[in-house]
């Protein structure tokens, strides 16, 4: 009798997919790793989200297995190039990046490699690992202030509606301008 992988919890996720969009596949392969054990990176700067992970220094590396946080250390980040980066968050396992700003170019590469990229996220590391593990980091709170990330709404509404200056202290995203001169 054949065995039937189909019907395992590993391969259950992946009935739906097409052999067409690896991308797909490597994001359910990443949210079924999420539920085992799995390695969360998020670079960071005097405990809060780096705003930029393009140029970050390192990256705090937390560890869960079943959904709960087993152990945390922090790992330097090469500052040569974008694919010394990504190559830096495979050697480290990392399965998870949550981060503030990334390049287009970087998220592409770091998606490319199976790594499930958050980004635009900011606040301090703990409360954001929180919110991750409560599955609240599509909430505005977390958004970088000026971003919005049509993926972020994906995740359950995390684009903010409404605009810079309805978001409570914070400005406007645009500066006016005078009329007459355009400036």
């Amino acid at each position: 009798m054949p065995l039937n992988l189909q019907n395992t919890s590993f391969f259950a996720g992946f009935s739906n997919l097409s052999r067409a969009d690896p991308l797909g596949i490597l994001h359910a392969l990443s949210d079924w790793m999420e539920t085992t054990a799995m390695r969360l990176a998020i670079p960071t700067r005097n405990e809060r989200i780096s705003p930029v992970f393009d140029s970050a220094g390192q990256v705090l590396l937390v560890d869960f297995e079943e959904g709960k946080e087993c152990s945390r250390c922090v790992a330097p980040l090469p500052e040569d190039t974008l694919a010394g980066r990504v190559t830096r968050l495979k050697e480290l396992a990392v399965v998870v990046l949550i981060c503030g700003g990334i390049s287009r170019t970087l998220r592409q590469m770091i998606e490319a490699d199976g790594i499930r990229v958050y980004p635009w996220t900011a606040g301090p590391v703990d409360e954001v690992l929180e919110a991750y593990q409560q599955g609240r980091l599509h909430e505005a709170q977390w958004l970088m202030p000026g971003c919005s990330d049509p993926e972020r709404s994906e995740m359950g509404g995390g684009q903010w509606h409404g605009g810079p200056a309805a978001r409570p202290g914070r400005r406007s995203g645009s500066p006016k301008r005078d009329p007459h001169t355009g400036r």
